[in-house]
């Protein structure tokens, strides 16, 4: 991922983040606002859940440490998100994602930290989301049930009836690698 570091998050990632979050906040009936994110767009969802302006992140088989190309590392990212965040890893992703892993444990730590989630997909490799063979009864049922639990956890923290967790601003803007 050499291309990573052309793409530092100060910068073009920021302005269009804060550009794209404008633009729905300007919507009449936006009352929430909710990110998703696959593979190293998981590092963008949760870069933009930094504001505040967000009230809950979907990510799958993230690569939050994403981060270490820019002297930092995941584990400061997930101390600094400001709402819930479910994800979704592969087995082969890193353990710090994983339930007791490090950057689970940080958003944890949060007030909202009972509201996180991480569930292992362990015979699901990276990618496979957004770039499994859906032909492949096993892929798409995994598909199926990372998706379906990523809509199920955005509803239930963008809804207008949830308890805030966050800002007061919601729609489900979406961040992809």
């Amino acid at each position: 991922m050499k291309f990573i570091p052309q793409f530092p998050w100060k910068g073009a990632l920021e302005t269009d983040f804060a550009a794209a979050l404008a633009l729905v906040k300007k919507q009449p009936t936006v009352k929430k606002i909710g990110t998703v994110g696959f593979c190293w767009g998981a590092w963008i969802a949760c870069r933009g859940a930094i504001s505040g302006e967000i009230s809950a992140v979907y990510n799958a088989h993230p690569s939050v440490h994403v981060e270490q190309s820019f002297g930092g590392s995941e584990t400061d990212i997930a101390k600094l998100v400001k709402c819930p965040v479910m994800q979704d890893t592969a087995g082969g992703d890193k353990d710090t994602y994983k339930e007791g892993g490090d950057f689970f444990k940080a958003l944890q730590a949060h007030p909202f930290g009972e509201h996180c989630v991480t569930r292992d997909f362990p015979d699901m490799a990276h990618g496979w989301t957004t770039r499994g063979d859906l032909s492949d009864p096993k892929i798409a049922a995994g598909v199926a049930k990372a998706l379906g639990g990523g809509i199920e956890f955005l509803k239930k923290h963008l809804h207008e009836s949830a308890t805030e967790t966050s800002s007061e601003t919601t729609a489900a803007s979406e961040e992809s690698k």
